[in-house]
């Protein structure tokens, strides 16, 4: 969740926030092993970034991501990647 604080604070637009988490993760992957026995078992996340103007789905794996723009009027996230 350090990644969605990092990108609301530095961004001033949905595409600002993404902007910063991408270039985080990217430089730094995610934080470390969900796991406490299994260090090969690390985060995978998905994030909706939204302000006034538009939105964007953000879908993770360690250090890769995808980003989907949300041009519809609903968008929702589940327990498995979903952008194609």
């Amino acid at each position: 969740m350090d990644l969605v604080r990092l990108g609301l604070e530095r961004g001033s637009t949905a595409r600002e926030a993404l902007d910063v988490i991408t270039s985080l993760l990217e430089e730094h992957g995610q934080a470390g092993p969900c796991a406490e026995n299994d260090p090969s078992f690390t985060y995978h996340n998905s994030y909706i970034l939204v302000d006034a103007q538009e939105g964007w789905v953000l879908e993770t794996a360690g250090r890769h991501w995808v980003a989907e723009n949300i041009s519809e009027n609903a968008r929702n996230l589940s327990n498995y990647l979903s952008i194609r």
